[in-house]
């Protein structure tokens, strides 16, 4: 991860991860950076030039690449993700325990507070999200999550439930 000086145009700091990222999102409330990695997990990364270490947090839960990432419209401390095991997960970055200490991974870990399978994934979970892939997640104040896959459908859930 390269962090610019936009009006000098210059690369300010690099941080290397242990995995591929396949998606990013700021949390500017907790002045992390969220990625989705090929290794199942998402790295909460301290992107200050000062940081001691470059993973502060491991969210962990998914069984495949996390693709896609968005976070909450007014909750700086929560997002969701998508990932190709068919499913969006939503974290809550306060819901941590201490972690094992294990390589690429930082001092703490969450596990996710809510996951919503695709709509027609039935009561057999497909090998790795075979064919109920989720490529897309956004979450809107108004619509809720929002997510779109494999199976050529846009899901809509609510947090209210409808």
């Amino acid at each position: 991860m390269k962090t610019w000086d936009l009006p000098t145009q210059k690369c300010v700091d690099t941080r290397s991860t242990a995995q591929s990222l396949l998606s990013v999102e700021a949390l500017g409330e907790v002045n992390l950076v969220a990625a989705g990695t090929s290794a199942r997990h998402i790295t909460l990364i301290d992107p200050r030039a000062s940081a001691t270490s470059v993973v502060a947090m491991t969210l962990r839960g998914h069984s495949n690449g996390v693709v896609s990432l968005a976070g909450h419209p007014s909750n700086g401390y929560i997002l969701c993700s998508g990932s190709h095991d068919g499913t969006v997960r939503v974290w809550d970055v306060r819901s941590v325990r201490a972690g094992t200490g294990g390589v690429g991974e930082g001092g703490m870990v969450g596990e996710s507070v809510f996951v919503v399978e695709r709509e027609g994934m039935g009561e057999k979970r497909p090998v790795g999200g075979e064919g109920v892939k989720v490529f897309g997640v956004a979450w809107d104040e108004r619509w809720g999550v929002v997510s779109c896959g494999e199976d050529k459908k846009v899901q809509i859930n609510r947090e209210d439930g409808r």
